[in-house]
């Protein structure tokens, strides 16, 4: 399916987009209690399971905007846990790209950025985010456009099969990765939706962080 309706488009722009407004909160609490390594596994696994589903109805011509917009929330949902658990979100990832697959995403974000600063330690800690940005930067702004665009052009399918390849290849990478608890409840810490609620009044309240989200959103 191709087509150039703003509506459409917009639906499925939107869709991708939402599991930062409505996921990202939540994400951050749950990742929490988790293990780090084992949230980004299942977050890049969940990618890895949709992409290839999303590639099949791209090849048999039924991806409606139906089934891209229930695509997108879910591989936004799952990034946004895996970058709260991994690294600390660099300038890439704090721009919101509407290109990038969106539930997926949010928990895979979410988890991303406790595990760096679980293993790198205050003391490597912005050698380690440094080196990860360089990374993150030659990746997502110069070496990926570029393949995307050679994939693209050559078939479309191509562009979601790598991806779902270099997602489960991370998803293999993270089981070598030595395993750390999850963090052991604090003495203030209260149930799951009042941690939520709490961090949803303290982002209404700070004009600094709620001006952002309300202009992303």
């Amino acid at each position: 399916m191709s087509t150039r309706e703003p509506v459409a488009v917009s639906v499925v722009a939107a869709a991708t987009a939402l599991p930062w407004l409505l996921v990202a909160l939540p994400a951050g609490a749950v990742v929490d209690r988790w293990r780090l390594r084992g949230t980004l596994v299942a977050a890049h696994v969940s990618r890895c399971v949709v992409t290839p589903g999303l590639a099949a109805l791209v090849l048999v011509d039924g991806a409606g905007v139906g089934a891209l917009a229930v695509c997108g929330f879910l591989l936004g949902s799952a990034e946004t846990f895996a970058d709260s658990a991994a690294p600390r979100p660099s300038p890439t990832r704090q721009r919101r790209d509407p290109r990038r697959l969106g539930s997926a995403e949010t928990f895979a974000d979410s988890a991303g950025q406790s595990l760096l600063v679980a293993f790198a330690g205050p003391a490597d800690l912005e050698r380690a985010n440094g080196r990860l940005v360089g990374v993150e930067t030659v990746g997502v702004e110069i070496a990926g456009p570029l393949a995307a665009a050679a994939l693209l052009a050559r078939d479309p399918v191509l562009c979601f099969a790598v991806d779902a390849l270099a997602l489960g290849c991370a998803a293999a990478l993270l089981t070598v990765v030595p395993s750390r608890p999850a963090a052991a409840p604090g003495p203030d810490r209260g149930p799951l939706a009042a941690e939520v609620r709490s961090g949803l009044r303290y982002l209404v309240r700070h004009r600094v962080l709620r001006t952002p989200v309300g202009v992303s959103a």
